[in-house]
């Protein structure tokens, strides 16, 4: 991290690398630069009824690139418990690399991360974050601003092909884009 709390310019989005934070086995103090996630929520965010997509989450300020903006929050599980589940609208693959997958799922209880529509040209990046552990099965998900947002703008993350390929068969993307990937028409 940078000073403020944000990513460098220079952070790779395509991939993003794991973050490790500082933490109580460290020597340094609370306001550490490198102590982001752990601060919580910084920005003003609304949640809101869109037009078309349901409940959306929109900045009520102007957000510069790379500025934390929430974390995803709820119940991890594994992949085998996740595929026993009908409803799977609020999962989110933790991607570890170690021992057994598992997933976030925010359906019975989150935060506003779990309002987060898809967005075709999205201006949030997902990163894994270690804050008091460092155990590879368990990061968190941090969402970070992609690029220069401004307020009123609803912020959204790209959902992934994997999501598309399952989803695309039930209902189609409605973000609007022009350079929408998974509309009804695009298909």
């Amino acid at each position: 991290m940078e000073c403020e709390g944000r990513l460098p310019l220079d952070f790779c989005q395509w991939e993003p690398p794991v973050l490790f934070e500082c933490n109580h086995a460290c020597s340094c103090w609370r306001t550490c630069r490198n102590r982001v996630i752990q601060n919580g929520l910084r920005v003003r965010l609304q949640l809101y009824k869109t037009e078309k997509m349901g409940w959306g989450v929109r900045a009520l300020q102007e957000i510069p690139q790379g500025t934390f903006i929430c974390e995803y929050v709820g119940e991890i599980i594994s992949n085998a418990e996740a595929d026993k589940r009908e409803n799977d609208s609020f999962l989110f693959t933790l991607d570890n690399k170690v021992g057994e997958p598992y997933c976030i799922d925010a359906r019975l209880f989150g935060n506003i991360g779990r309002f987060i529509n898809h967005l075709c040209e999205p201006n949030l990046i997902a990163v894994r974050v270690f804050t008091i552990h460092q155990d590879q099965r368990f990061p968190k998900i941090a969402f970070f601003s992609s690029r220069l947002i401004k307020a009123g703008e609803q912020i959204g993350i790209d959902y992934g092909d994997n999501y598309w390929r399952v989803k695309s068969k039930y209902f189609s993307c409605l973000c609007g884009s022009l350079k929408c990937h998974h509309s009804a028409a695009g298909r």
